[in-house]
């Protein structure tokens, strides 16, 4: 009888409707030539979008494909799926404890963590950053338009702030509570803010396209940078 100690465990591999993650790199397979082409992307875009029918495995290609190789080019790529429960804290509080989280994970050492000041303020001050680019990729987007108006702690305002925050990373745009201190000439800034610090990846489901089509009023670099995942065709399957 022939042993089995050899054979692969093929149970174990066939993640289902899991998505893969960045430890499970070395058994994605099927996707380079979209992980390629993402990856530029993201590194020449301080904006992308990435879309695709639901299925197709958006967030496997950017855990177990794309992360691995932002890694490897000085990037720190924060995964954020935002959450909308009425007793969830803030969304900007929500992407704080990620950095923190991810920071304290890969054993960086930092000057500080995000705290009062606003995220724009935080990526320019930081020293790590100087070094390191930071992505944050919000995964599962599309939830900003389905969940966020079931939660009746979170109100238009606060919404309204969410975008302006992430249209100031974005566009590299001074925030509002900051421009008359920046404008003064007596003040002294002490860092570079005219240098683009973060990248913003967007991934949702393609149907909410127009939705996110509505948004480049108040962020218009999300028309700049796009990605379509399409289904795998025969031979990619044949890969995996």
């Amino acid at each position: 009888m022939a042993s089995t100690s050899n054979i692969p465990n093929t149970a174990s591999a066939f993640m289902g409707l899991q998505s893969y993650t960045e430890e499970q790199a070395g058994m994605f397979y099927g996707r380079d030539a979209e992980i390629e082409k993402l990856t530029a992307l993201i590194h020449s875009n301080t904006l992308t979008i990435v879309f695709g029918k639901s299925g197709t495995g958006k967030t496997s290609l950017l855990n177990a494909g794309v992360f691995p190789r932002l890694h490897k080019n000085y990037c720190l790529p924060f995964r954020i799926r935002l959450n909308f429960n009425e007793d969830s804290p803030g969304l900007i509080e929500q992407i704080k404890t990620v950095l923190k989280t991810e920071i304290d994970k890969y054993g960086f050492k930092v000057k500080s963590y995000p705290g009062e000041e606003t995220l724009w303020e935080y990526f320019h001050k930081e020293p790590l950053w100087k070094s390191i680019t930071p992505i944050l990729i919000f995964d599962q987007f599309e939830e900003i338009f389905t969940l966020a108006g079931k939660n009746l702690n979170l109100g238009e305002e606060d919404l309204n702030e969410f975008w302006e925050v992430l249209s100031n990373l974005a566009e590299n745009s001074i925030p509002k509570p900051l421009r008359k201190h920046f404008l003064n000439l007596d003040n002294e800034v002490g860092y570079n803010y005219k240098k683009q610090k973060v990248k913003i990846v967007f991934a949702f489901r393609e149907e909410y396209l127009p939705e996110f089509e509505s948004i480049s009023k108040i962020i218009p670099s999300i028309k700049t940078s796009r990605f379509r995942l399409m289904p795998m065709n025969g031979h990619q399957a044949l890969d995996v």
